[in-house]
């Protein structure tokens, strides 16, 4: 899946950004289910020098919400 065409959320960008892959070691996830958060609106994501990056606050307050798992539908 190519999330390329993605565009950065509206509004300054955080100081907090963190990894998909460190977003996904903290919500017990695969990168690639946090790339498809980010993909499906779930997760704000900014792309900072091609990179795809996801705010450390954002992902602290989902630690409280359900997430799915990786691979379930």
């Amino acid at each position: 899946m190519r999330y390329g065409h993605l565009q950065n959320p509206p509004g300054p960008v955080p100081d907090d950004l963190i990894s998909p892959d460190m977003a996904a070691a903290w919500l017990g996830i695969s990168p690639r289910t946090v790339r498809r958060m980010v993909y499906d609106g779930r997760l704000a994501g900014w792309y900072v020098a091609r990179f795809l990056r996801v705010s450390e606050a954002e992902v602290r307050g989902s630690l409280g919400r359900a997430v799915p798992k990786a691979g379930a539908r």
